[in-house]
Formats: C-alpha cells, structure tokens, sequence
C-alpha cells in the first residue's frame, strides 16, 4: 500500500517537474526571439 502510494506520488511530482521544465524552455524561446 505504501509502496503504490509513494510511486504515485513520485509520478506525480515528476509529471509537474517536466512541466515545469517544458514551460520554462517555451518562456526562454519566446524571450529568445523578441
């Protein structure tokens, strides 16, 4: 039970975590061509 609960947590987290990422790259795009 615990086992499932902590690796849905960490699939959680490191779906936020490339998100994040994904956002950041598309910010630095766009602040790269204006």
């Amino acid at each position: 039970m615990h086992v499932s609960c902590s690796k849905i947590i960490y699939k959680l987290t490191y779906n936020n975590m490339n998100k994040i990422l994904i956002n950041n790259v598309i910010i630095a795009i766009i602040n790269v061509s204006i």
